[in-house]
């Protein structure tokens, strides 16, 4: 069962997450890193601090995907929108079988 969670503070388990993450989209880019989890913690911090929300989605007790939202408003109104997410595994197989989406390059 899938439990979605409003992340209030860093942990290492979102740390290693967010490092693991970061890895993979240097890899589209063709370069080849570690994951560093201090980096890691550090982004976390930032998005937690500029109030960004954070929310985490739970798989029998383990993380299994983070999304961060970054809105920006002028004049009341939403000027812009980014999302930030990283998943944890294979795309699900639904997704897989209707062939939904590709790696970025």
């Amino acid at each position: 069962m899938m439990e979605i969670l409003e992340i209030k503070q860093a942990n290492d388990a979102l740390a290693e997450m967010v490092a693991l993450f970061r890895v993979e989209l240097r890899s589209y880019k063709g370069i080849a890193s570690r994951p560093n989890i201090k980096a890691g913690r550090e982004e976390m911090e930032e998005y937690l601090f500029a109030k960004f929300p954070v929310y985490a989605a739970l798989v029998d007790d383990k993380y299994a995907g983070y999304v961060v939202c970054r809105i920006k408003l002028k004049d009341g109104k939403i000027a812009s929108m980014d999302e930030h997410w990283a998943d944890d595994g294979e795309a699900p197989k639904w997704r897989q079988d209707m062939k939904i989406g590709r790696k970025i390059k």
